[in-house]
Order: C-alpha cells, then sequence, then structure tokens
C-alpha cells in the first residue's frame, strides 16, 4: 500500500475528541470522594518505614550470589523489600508490583532490556525506562482484551519510537528545520516510502517502523497505519502548541486529548491490529487520562517553556484546586462509562489503573504546591500514605542511577518471585 492510498479517520477522530471534551466540560469541580484517610500518625510510620526499607533494598541489591541457593535467597529478600516499600507508599491491598509482575511483567521487562542491548548497546537506561512505561501500556491492554501477556516485535518497536524521537525533537541544539525536515521523514516511512534515513539516529527508527510493518502489513491492516499516522499528526500538532496565540481551553483541549489519545489507540492497534468501537473509545479515554497527568505533572515545565496546557493555561488565572478535583473526578466518570467486557482479572486491572492515576495525581499535587492553596494541600494530603513534602524525597531515593548487575537483582527477583 502506498503514500495515496492510507487515510486517517478523522471524523471518528474528531466525534472522539468533542466527546470526551463535552465529558470534561460536564465534570464536577468539587473535591472529589475519597473511602478512606490517613491520619497523621500513620503517614509517620509509613516514611519511617520507607526508609528503612531503602536502606536494606540498597545493601540488598549490590550483592553478587555466589550459587543459586544464594540467588534464589536474595530475589526472595529483593521481592520482599520492594512490596512492603510499595505498601508504604500506596497501600497494603493494592499491590500492583504482584500483580503485575504475576502476569508476566517481569519476564517481559528483562526482554525487552536484553532486546534493547542488541538493537543499541549505548541507550541510556533513563531512555530505556521511558519505553519500558509503555510496554507495560500495552501489557495491560493485552490483558484489558484477555490476550496472552508477550512481547511483540511491534511492541517493542513501537515503544522504542518514543525515547528516540522524544528526544530528537527536545533537543535546544536542533533548529525547527532540522525537526520539520525529520519530522516529514518519518511521516513518509509510516506511509510506505523508502526515503533514505538522513543519520544512525534516523536509521534505528527506520528499521524500528519496518518491523511494525513486517507483523502488521497495511494492506491487511489499514487501520495500524492509519492510527501510527494520527498519533504522527498529534505529535506534530502538540509542537506547535505553543505558537498559538491566546487559544481558547477548547483549543488546548482538543490538541491535548487528540496527542494522549492518539498514542494509546495505536498501543491497542499494535495489539490487536483490528479494534471494535468500544474499544476505540475506551484506549482514547486512557490514553488522554495519562496525557492530563503528565500535564499536571510537568505544569511548572511547561510554564517555563511557554508551553500551553489546559494546566499551565489555567495557573497564568488562579490556583490549580478546581481543575485538579475536576481532573480526579474525571477519570471516575471516564472509567464508569467504559464499554467493554470486564473479567474478574480486567474489572481488577481497571481498578488498579484507576487508583494509580489518582496516586500520579497527588504526587503530582506534592511536585507543585505552590500551584494549590494551603487549604486545598492539607485537605488532598489525607488521602495520601505520606506527608505531601516527603514525595519529593522519595523521588530523589528513586532516581539514584542503578548499575546493571543491581537492576539484574531486581528484575531476577521479579521474575523468580511472581513465575
Amino acid at each position: 500500500m502506498g503514500l495515496k492510498n492510507i487515510k486517517t479517520d478523522n471524523s471518528k477522530l474528531t466525534d472522539l475528541k468533542s466527546s470526551y471534551i463535552t465529558l470534561w466540560h460536564n465534570t464536577s469541580c468539587d473535591f472529589p470522594d475519597f473511602n478512606y484517610k490517613i491520619n497523621y500518625f500513620n503517614k509517620l510510620l509509613n516514611e519511617r518505614e520507607i526508609e528503612k526499607c531503602s536502606k536494606k533494598l540498597a545493601k540488598k541489591i549490590k550483592i553478587i550470589p555466589q550459587c543459586q541457593s544464594e540467588k534464589d535467597l536474595l530475589s526472595a529478600n529483593i521481592f520482599t523489600l520492594i512490596e512492603k516499600l510499595e505498601s508504604k507508599i500506596i497501600g497494603k491491598n493494592k499491590s500492583l508490583i504482584r500483580f503485575f509482575s504475576g502476569k508476566g511483567y517481569a519476564n517481559i521487562t528483562e526482554q525487552f532490556i536484553a532486546e534493547v542491548k542488541k538493537f543499541d548497546s549505548n541507550m541510556h537506561f533513563y531512555d530505556i525506562f521511558q519505553a519500558i512505561r509503555n510496554v507495560w501500556i500495552m501489557n495491560s491492554i493485552q490483558l484489558l482484551f484477555n490476550i496472552d501477556v508477550k512481547m511483540t516485535d511491534s511492541i517493542f518497536s513501537y515503544s522504542m519510537l518514543y525515547p528516540y524521537s522524544d528526544n530528537y525533537l527536545d533537543d535546544v541544539n536542533i533548529t525547527s528545520l532540522e525537526k520539520k525536515e525529520f519530522n516529514n521523514r518519518f511521516k513518509a516511512w509510516l506511509y510506505d516510502d523508502k526515503i533514505q534515513p538522513k543519520s544512525q539516529l534516523e536509521e534505528c527508527i527506520y528499521k524500528l517502523v519496518q518491523r511494525i510493518k513486517k507483523e502488521f502489513p497495511s494492506h491487511k491492516y489499514p487501520q495500524v497505519s492509519q492510527s501510527l499516522i494520527a498519533i504522527h499528526a498529534a505529535q506534530e500538532k502538540s509542537m506547535f502548541q505553543q505558537a498559538v496565540n491566546t487559544p481558547s481551553e477548547n483549543e488546548i483541549l482538543n490538541i491535548s486529548f487528540e496527542k494522549g489519545g492518539t498514542s494509546v489507540m495505536a498501543d491497542g492497534y499494535l495489539v490487536k491490529g483490528n479494534l471494535s468501537v468500544a474499544e476505540q473509545e475506551f484506549l482514547f479515554s486512557y490514553g488522554l487520562l495519562l496525557q492530563l497527568i503528565d500535564d499536571l505533572q510537568d505544569v511548572k515545565e511547561d510554564l517555563a517553556s511557554d508551553n500551553l496546557t489546559i494546566f499551565s493555561h489555567r495557573v497564568t488565572k488562579g490556583n490549580l484546586n478546581e481543575i485538579t478535583n475536576k481532573l480526579l473526578r474525571y477519570i471516575e466518570v471516564v472509567f464508569s462509562q467504559a464499554k467493554i467486557i470486564y473479567t474478574s482479572e480486567t474489572l481488577k486491572l481497571k481498578e488498579i489503573i484507576q487508583y494509580s492515576c489518582k496516586m500520579m495525581i497527588i504526587e503530582a499535587i506534592s511536585k507543585n504546591k505552590e500551584l494549590y492553596t494551603k487549604t486545598y494541600l492539607k485537605k488532598i494530603e489525607q488521602y495520601s500514605h505520606v506527608r505531601l513534602p516527603y514525595y519529593q524525597k522519595l523521588q530523589r531515593k528513586l532516581r539514584v542511577q542503578y548499575t546493571e548487575k543491581e537492576l539484574n537483582n531486581i528484575f531476577t527477583a521479579f521474575s523468580q518471585q511472581c513465575s
């Protein structure tokens, strides 16, 4: 299939954006309902346990086991410490680690890292982790759609495209013209054009696109090609988001929803090949929620770089209290309206995703506390398992650069304990 024969379904995309923007406007800004409160004393206890576990974990992951029995014991100890850490951060009954590792995520993560080393041995671990995040999202989609959780060429390739393209487009040393020309070549490859790559980075991107095309040929899976073209178009629009003069909130939401929604829809197509209307709607909504949370997390950076999002736009008019309430409530509304069929396992996954979204928002509030009133911060902190300022200390701990041996010990622990 050539350049002229692939078209994106703009009418469907327009309808999705319009529907979810209307839903956003109709969502209340009142403080959301939480089913629990964590008192101050228990927050302090949780923080103390996190400190203890962190120190123990830092020592354990440096150990080099000499035999299989030592390796097994080390794996059990590491997994126990990480589980305990998690329980003190998000609560005892919300173990994401055991749920996801038990579904094969840890093994897939090991496979992915091994494949990255073959494909690009120079890739920085931060970039690998960025790609792994998308692998996990695609694994979650496999679970939701009752597909065996496994690594595929398309999951590997699409996830690897994120760090390559994002790093290039975010590089301030590269001119706008160079970025535009790069985007044009990238688009041509998505349309099955054989334009030659201009650099080693472009060669990597070209190879990844070809791996996707091999698994999902355009003539057999036109919706896959359409979804890739749609996310590329959305990313192009978002590049020029800061150039728009006095945009309305609807215009800002339009771009953000399209970027987030098309990204996770593409994940879905690359997992399944074709999607029902209900599946398209769910994945689009899941993607836009992740985009909104990212935008909230990065609001100060976006303000500094004049990048317009709904949060960087709103903060110029006041605090973020009400719009954050709206986002928390919007999560509940979106998931309650999902029309996909749930099994007991996928229902558990849905609950985990919802809860994780809320935890990410509370962490984002702590990061951007200057943009909220003191009264609001005090109120929202009641529903956090640690004090809000502690999140920043926790982030610093998690940013520690681990060696390859230490990471191998962590992933081995997950694989062995949840196999």
